[in-house]
């Protein structure tokens, strides 16, 4: 420890032995130490010098330690007071703490921590010393702060009276008046002792004095006159620059232009300028040498500034006056056109509302159509998906290789089906704003990889090879894992869809760490894109080549998707293509995790692989759970019913919202299904009366919806549901959902 920054420590202990270990110990350190055996030896030291620290022992032969805190602290407020004691207590640290202690140790003393407890007082009085001196900084700029006030105020004053002079200038239009007044208000409100008013002649040879004001018991006449470059006021109607003069005896260009005037000791001059010319000068006298200081020139060189306003006012004047017939002549005629134009406003304000009503209409209805459309759309697709999916499952008995073949290509229809369904709605969804993200820190190996499988068959039925090239120092970045694999699954489809057999599709994903983002690159030796078809690329319901829709299944949405969703996540997408050679799509995202996102657990994007689920992996009794299927569909009703049957579930059914709350309430069933869009009751208000009710309020339920909507998922868990699946759904999702919260 540096000689020049010892701390000095006083050890307050009634044990020599223990005194003379720490005393040893903390000189070693480098710390000045002294010693006291009793509380009114440590007294006496105290009040006789200063010490940094006081390591002070509880018990004291003469006194409790926390008895000497007092003393101690009003010997020497910034000391700081550690107490030791081999009677460790909750209570007796609380009670040294609220005496004044800084800090609190037992005995045997652990010397890490009290050099660590040493360190952190000498710390804690560093920073109390620094903010008092801080404080005490503070005071003095207060100090300063206020006379800048006072002279601030002073100012104010000064200016509520020049703004009190051109208000009263400025309600004058004849300049003699305005003059005169001037003269008067400035005399009285500035108390200088003469006040002079001049205008340049039209000749620009005179300054003839049209004012003047409070002179030293004379006044000059009015036709008083000074010839340009004549004295002070000559010599700045001549320069145009403001001449100072505190002693005019010391003052080259004073001449006494006025006899009677034998007391000028100080004098200033101000030119009145109308834009760059010099129209006249101010000029302000007294009998005292040094009367005038450098606001004194501000204030006069302010009004002089208002005098100019004034003369070009009054000079605009009689043109005005001139004017005022064919103004009024011209008022007529606006009035009469204002009128009109008030008309025409009102019809175009009338048009203009009908036409926001009309589109919010159209809003709506779009809303309600879309809404209706996955509705209607979906419901059935369920039942297909659903009845495919269950027959793929030999839930009503085995199949041949034939039939297994159909029913896959009965489901693998459907998904395509589905697939262009979500396209059109996310469009809808992201042109109407009503698409929203959630971004999270995701794993990008297991996410990219998982996108690969799903594209693998496709592969495999025709021949491609398919390429991966992973950057291995990227490791997470934040993206919403759903959309995200939307994007990948879009881009490796089409590479995929526009390769001929045998040729090659690639995924590279490099990291840029000077520009912070990830280039996602999917690349293909297909058929390639032509140069005219570029700027087309990423519009909605357009394909490329007339020739290629009817070679290539699609909506036309899969790119425009994949360009939004990568807008929404701070990205972008670029293409490079020659026809024959290939395609190269390469999307680009942010990297680096922002700072809110970063305690959150990375997302894989892989999920297992699927299995069929019984109720006996989550249910422990004996008995098969109950579930109430809440449906007015009947051929999902029959599709859900015999699949979890035969998996060893028991069913109830209910076709609509009340049907659904009346045997929630008689049958007290393990689990709901409730589907959403039902008659008479529709399944959010199902869900919030069955929430209501305390004997059923417990059972799981699960929200199932063919709206798919933006919002809808969190409407279902604000009426109270558990969990939410959208239409149509797998019914390996639907019973690895019903296991987990039956198993909750």
């Amino acid at each position: 420890m540096n000689e020049e920054i010892k701390k000095s420590i006083l050890i307050v202990d009634d044990d020599s032995g223990s005194r003379n270990t720490l005393t040893m110990i903390l000189r070693h350190k480098g710390y000045q130490v002294d010693a006291a055996g009793t509380g009114r030896e440590a007294l006496e030291k105290v009040r006789a010098q200063f010490y940094h620290v006081g390591i002070v022992d509880l018990r004291l032969p003469d006194v409790m330690g926390t008895a000497l805190l007092e003393p101690m602290k009003t010997a020497q407020p910034d000391m700081m007071i550690i107490m030791a004691t081999a009677h460790a207590s909750i209570e007796t640290a609380v009670e040294a703490v609220n005496e004044g202690a800084s800090a609190y140790i037992t005995k045997p003393l652990d010397v890490d921590v009290l050099f660590l407890q040493i360190e952190n007082v000498l710390e804690k009085q560093r920073l109390i010393v620094e903010n008092r001196q801080l404080y005490q900084a503070a005071q003095r700029d207060l100090a300063q702060r206020l006379v800048v006030e006072k002279v601030l105020t002073q100012r104010a004053g000064q200016l509520s009276v020049l703004n009190q002079i051109g208000r009263q200038i400025s309600s004058e239009l004849e300049l003699e008046s305005v003059l005169n007044t001037t003269a008067q208000l400035v005399h009285n409100r500035f108390a200088y002792n003469h006040v002079a008013l001049f205008l340049l002649d039209d000749e620009e040879e005179y300054l003839n004095m049209k004012t003047s004001a409070g002179s030293f018991g004379v006044t000059p006449p009015v036709d008083h006159r000074i010839k340009m470059r004549q004295g002070m006021i000559g010599w700045v109607a001549h320069s145009g620059e403001t001449l100072l003069a505190n002693d005019v005896s010391q003052e080259p260009h004073f001449i006494n232009t006025y006899s009677k005037l034998i007391s000028t000791q100080s004098e200033l001059s101000v030119p009145i300028r109308s834009g760059l010319k010099v129209v006249g000068v101010i000029d302000v006298q007294s009998p005292e040498m040094n009367a005038f200081t450098e606001n004194d020139i501000l204030v006069i060189e302010t009004l002089a500034d208002q005098i100019a306003a004034a003369v070009r006012n009054s000079q605009l004047y009689s043109q005005v006056q001139t004017q005022l017939s064919e103004l009024e002549q011209l008022y007529a005629t606006l009035q009469e056109e204002r009128g009109t134009l008030a008309q025409r406003v009102a019809e175009r304000t009338e048009e203009l509302s009908s036409a926001n009503a009309e589109l919010a209409k159209a809003a709506r209805l779009k809303d309600e159509f879309m809404a209706n459309m996955s509705h209607e759309l979906r419901t059935p697709l369920s039942a297909i998906l659903g009845l495919s999916e269950a027959l793929q499952e030999e839930v009503y008995g085995p199949l041949t290789p034939k039939q297994a073949s159909s029913l896959h290509s009965i489901w693998e229809a459907g998904r395509h089906l589905l697939e262009l369904i979500n396209e059109v709605l996310d469009i809808a969804k992201i042109g109407a704003g009503k698409l929203a993200i959630e971004v999270m820190p995701t794993a990008m190996e297991p996410l990219c990889r998982a996108c690969l499988r799903l594209i693998d068959q496709p592969a495999r039925d025709k021949q491609l090879t398919v390429n991966f090239n992973y950057d291995n120092k990227v490791t997470t970045i934040p993206v919403d894992m759903r959309r995200f694999r939307q994007i990948l699954v879009n881009l490796m489809g089409n590479a995929g869809k526009f390769t001929p057999e045998g040729g090659v599709i690639g995924l590279d994903v490099i990291g840029d760490d000077a520009q912070n983002v990830v280039h996602f690159v999917v690349w293909d030796t297909g058929i390639g894109i032509a140069e005219t078809e570029m700027e087309n690329l990423f519009q909605p319901f357009v394909q490329l080549d007339k020739g290629l829709s009817r070679r290539y299944q699609g909506t036309g949405l899969g790119l425009t998707l994949v360009h939004r969703l990568t807008e929404l996540h701070g990205g972008g997408v670029t293409v490079e293509s020659q026809e024959g050679q290939g395609s190269r799509f390469t999307v680009t995202l942010p990297w680096k995790l922002p700072t809110k996102f970063s305690n959150f657990p990375a997302q894989t994007g892989h999920k297992g692989e699927t299995q069929l689920i019984t109720p006996d992996d989550g249910q422990r009794s004996n008995e098969k759970p109950l579930l109430l299927i809440a449906e007015d569909n009947d051929t999902i009703i029959q599709t859900y019913s015999e699949y979890l049957q035969a998996i060893g579930y028991r069913v109830i059914v209910a076709h609509n919202g009340i049907e659904a709350v009346e045997k929630t309430q008689e049958t007290r069933p393990h689990l709901v299904l409730m589907d959403i869009q039902m008659p008479q009751m529709d399944g959010l208000e199902a869900i919030s009366r069955i929430r209501a009710d305390q004997e059923v309020a417990h059972i799981p339920i699960i929200a199932l919806t063919a709206l798919a909507m933006p919002g809808d998922r969190q409407r279902c868990f604000d009426a109270g549901a558990n969990g939410y699946l959208s239409k149509p759904v797998s019914l390996v999702d639907l019973t690895t959902t019903i296991r987990s919260l039956l198993a909750q």
